[in-house]
């Protein structure tokens, strides 16, 4: 918009001097040079602002957008400050005493302070880029934080804007200039800009809020203090200041990124009040990352505004510890071992956003772990990751299970079972460590559940003509949260069988177990050790005997065997006893007894 009114500007000026009656050429061409150099000798005016002013502040960065723009360089002291700057500075003025940091934009809003320096002026403190406390996954430097007194001024000045502020306030510059301002504008080459207004600093932001952010902060507060203890309890953040921030940028791809972040393209000031400052953070980002503007601070002290307001005391070591401790870190169960299961190694995650990945690669203790739940203290693993610009420690938690936790019947079992520990840094202030305790309930599983199903009578025919007893009976599994392996065979144990007369044992053997993966299930063929003839194996009078044992299951994702009981009831013809015996035939002579009663023999 300025580029066309100046050109309008400048034909019209061509033209009227032309036109002018009674002028020669030679005549027009000398009035205008000798105008020409006179606007060239009071443009830009002369002035000089005090040592301490912003005025003088401003100086440096509107001299050099000056010069980009193609201006020709005028002697002595000059104001180089568009004359409209008035408009930009609010109830301050540019006689206003400032401070200027050497400590480009936002970083001096997340400069570790020592309790000496909040007492000096900025401009004589050394500053050491090691102590800036930035906060890793932002992308903001400072937040625009309007005060009653005090509103928010923002300013984008290209070169056209320079000239046409100067015309506005009655100043004409030499014709040059204009030409020059119009080609500069056209590759966009320099821009001004700047803001003025109460910076808040993110270091406030973080420790208000409570969540990732405010962990990040303190961690790093923590590394801090562990290369600089002198530090602790006399590290200071500068909370809040008044003043303006400048930048002069002559890339045409800077100066439109810049634009974007501040939500605007204007060539003139722009007044923001503090009452309507929330409705124009809704439309345009009321924070974007200036660290490498100017810093320019106002020292225009009194009863409301007192350089002690600055300055608030960062948390030392004791607070940080406090608050790491109150964490719960998010919990997450292992996609293929969610359970508790025997004979699998089991594994659970925790993730706590927030924490620098320096800090979880410095190595982590888990310890004071709860009995019952793994037969010896888990291992603890700890990675920093970074995800959709999130960013943290993952820990893994990796043990075996109590392989008391599936002995003894199903139903008594206990279906989850509660696990705390502590996970400690070894990360340390002296003998102070960062630590967090978590509580959490993991759920056990009974899988692999064996179960008998319906069984049948079988003969089996031995030696002699003699027969012993089976019983073929499927055993069911259920294993989805722990499968078996039924490429292997299992094996049982502890095999007993009784009848209501336990004074008359059973005695059996496994004689085949076939395996059915399809199914899910095992064929278990039970055979009698001792054997009959068929005539005593009465299989119209069956009797039912309790069967007990212990199977041993082979795991598919380990090599351990899941002892699991079962039980159940069979069913064996009765055997009827034995025939009586044949008594014996005596087949020795009778003696033969003669008269009178004596044996001749």
């Amino acid at each position: 918009m300025f580029s066309r009114q100046l050109r309008c500007f400048l034909l019209l000026l061509v033209l009227g001097i032309s036109f002018t009656p009674g002028l020669s050429g030679q005549r027009i061409d000398r009035a205008r040079s000798k105008l020409n150099d006179h606007r060239a000798e009071s443009w830009p005016p002369e002035k000089v602002y005090s040592r301490v002013s912003l005025g003088r502040a401003l100086q440096q960065t509107f001299q050099r957008h000056y010069q980009y723009c193609g201006f020709e360089t005028a002697a002595g002291s000059r104001d180089y400050l568009p004359a409209d700057i008035s408009r930009f500075l609010g109830s301050r003025d540019l006689r206003t005493k400032v401070e200027a940091a050497d400590l480009s934009g936002g970083g001096l809003l997340q400069y570790i302070f020592n309790e000496d320096e909040t007492t000096l002026p900025l401009n004589v403190i050394r500053f050491r880029p090691e102590f800036r406390l930035e906060l890793p996954g932002s992308t903001t430097s400072f937040e625009l934080s309007p005060v009653d007194e005090f509103d928010t001024f923002i300013l984008t000045e290209n070169c056209s804007g320079y000239l046409k502020a100067a015309l506005d306030a009655g100043v004409e510059p030499p014709y040059a200039a204009f030409k020059a301002a119009l080609s500069t504008d056209d590759r966009k080459e320099s821009t001004v800009l700047a803001i003025a207004g109460t910076f808040l600093s993110p270091l406030e932001t973080a420790l208000r809020a409570k969540d990732a952010r405010t962990t990040s902060l303190m961690l790093r507060l923590w590394e801090f203090y562990q290369e600089n203890p002198e530090y602790i309890g006399q590290a200071y953040y500068l909370q809040s200041f008044a003043g303006v921030m400048i930048k002069h940028t002559a890339s045409a791809e800077e100066s439109r990124r810049i634009e974007n972040e501040l939500g605007m393209n204007i060539n003139a000031p722009l007044g923001i009040k503090a009452n309507a400052q929330m409705d124009w953070g809704r439309s345009r980002r009321a924070s974007f990352s200036g660290t490498d503007w100017e810093t320019i601070v106002f020292a225009d002290f009194n009863e409301q505004y007192k350089r002690q307001q600055w300055y608030v005391r960062l948390p030392d070591p004791a607070a940080i510890i406090a608050y790491f401790g109150q964490l719960q870190p998010g919990f997450e169960r292992h996609a293929d071992f969610p359970l508790l299961t025997e004979g699998v190694e089991h594994r659970h995650y925790l993730k706590l956003e927030g924490i620098p990945a320096s800090l979880a690669r410095g190595g982590w203790v888990i310890e004071g772990v709860s009995p019952g739940v793994y037969n010896q203290s888990p291992r603890l693993e700890a990675r920093p990751y970074s995800e959709d610009g999130r960013f943290g420690c993952r820990f893994t938690i990796i043990g075996q299970p109590d392989a008391a936790l599936f002995t003894g019947p199903l139903a008594e079992r206990p279906g989850k079972q509660t696990l705390s520990y502590r996970i400690r840094s070894l990360q340390q202030i002296g003998p102070k460590a960062l630590s967090v305790t978590v509580k959490e309930e993991l759920p056990t599983s009974a899988h692999p559940v064996v179960q008998l199903g319906e069984g049948r009578f079988d003969l089996s025919i031995k030696e002699d003509r003699r027969f012993a007893l089976q019983w073929k009976v499927p055993l069911e599994v259920i294993d989805d949260e722990n499968p078996v392996d039924f490429l292997e065979v299992p094996y049982f144990s502890e095999l007993a069988l009784r009848g209501s007369n336990q004074l008359d044992p059973l005695e059996v053997q496994v004689k085949e177990v076939i395996t059915d993966a399809r199914r899910h299930e095992y064929v278990l063929v039970l055979e009698t050790v001792q054997t009959w003839p068929l005539g005593r194996i009465n299989d119209q009078e069956m009797r039912s005997y309790q069967l007990n044992c212990q199977v041993h299951l082979p795991a598919e994702r380990s090599e351990a065997r899941m002892q699991r009981p079962l039980k159940g009831v069979i069913s064996f013809p009765t055997i009827n006893p034995p025939p009586p015996p044949v008594p014996a035939v005596d087949l020795s002579p009778v003696p033969v007894i003669q008269d009178g009663g004596e044996d001749k023999n």
